[in-house]
Order: structure tokens, then C-alpha cells, then sequence
């Protein structure tokens, strides 16, 4: 009987994620380009966002004495609205391919809400996946090691014999 001798890395280290958002099935292969467009927008957009969001309030108070209008708050909240929106499609685009992020919105009764949660549960599932990964070759390295150890603890029982 011939044996197999191949160790499948492919396998162990499959890259790619079978998803379903938006009533519509993708696979993801996780790269440094879907990880940097999830963390870009999650860790550097978002926050400088918040930032700018913040200081751009600030001005439109100015210094008290010429009150915007409520129509004025509107206008800026739907313009800094559309924003976050508008990048959570890039990344989305980026991760599922172009003009998704449209389509997945659109999908969910135009909820930008909804398009931000499944960026977060995007997120943390392939940061999932690549923990898992993580933990199948360290628990590989440390049952390799131990072997290792026991075959040398065993040779030099034997040769004390």
C-alpha cells in the first residue's frame, strides 16, 4: 500500500472564507489588502472622522452669537452621514469586489447602520479565522517539539541501559 507523504500546507493554511451577506455567497481569500481595507476604515477613517466630525460642529457653532439653524445642523449631519457611508462602501468594494458596498446597502433598506455592523462581524470573523490559523501551527510547533524532546529523553534512557 503506497503512503502519502505529502503534507497539505494548502490546507492547513487555507486563506479563504466562504461568506454570505446580501443574499449573495463570496469568497473572501483574507489578504493584506482585505485586512488593510477593514482596519483602515475601522482604526484610521472612522476615528479621524470623529475627529473632524467634532471639530467641523465646532465651527458651525462658531462663537455663539450667529446660532445655526436647525435646517444647518440637517444639511451637516447628512453630509458628514454620507461620509461614513461612502467609505464603509470602499472598503466593502474592496473586500467583496466593486459596487458591493452599494449593493449590500441597498440590500438592507439603505442602513448605514446595518453596512457598519457587517464590516465589525467581518472583522472579528476573519480575525477569527487567522487566530485559528495562528493557534493550528503553534499547537503543529509544540506536539513537533515535544516529539522531539521525548525521542531525546528516550535515546538517552536507552543508552544509560
Amino acid at each position: 500500500m503506497a503512503m502519502n507523504n505529502v503534507i497539505d500546507l494548502d490546507k492547513k493554511l487555507s486563506l479563504t472564507k466562504n461568506v454570505r451577506v446580501a443574499g449573495k455567497e463570496y469568497s473572501i481569500q483574507i489578504s493584506d489588502e482585505v485586512d488593510k481595507a477593514l482596519s483602515f476604515l475601522t482604526n484610521l477613517d472612522m476615528p479621524y472622522q470623529m475627529f473632524e466630525l467634532q471639530s467641523k460642529a465646532d465651527l458651525l457653532e462658531g462663537d455663539g452669537t450667529d446660532v445655526p439653524t436647525l435646517e444647518q445642523y440637517h444639511k451637516f449631519t447628512e453630509s458628514e452621514l454620507n461620509k461614513t457611508r461612502d467609505s464603509a462602501f470602499e472598503a466593502l468594494d474592496k473586500v467583496f469586489g466593486e459596487g458591493e458596498g452599494q449593493r449590500i446597502y441597498e440590500y438592507y433598506n439603505k442602513s448605514t447602520k446595518a453596512v457598519m455592523t457587517i464590516i465589525d462581524i467581518l472583522q472579528e470573523e476573519l480575525g477569527e479565522v487567522m487566530k485559528q490559523r495562528n493557534d493550528t501551527a503553534k499547537k503543529h510547533y509544540n506536539n513537533k517539539n515535544k516529539n522531539r524532546n521525548d525521542n531525546r529523553n528516550n535515546n538517552k534512557n536507552n543508552n544509560k541501559k
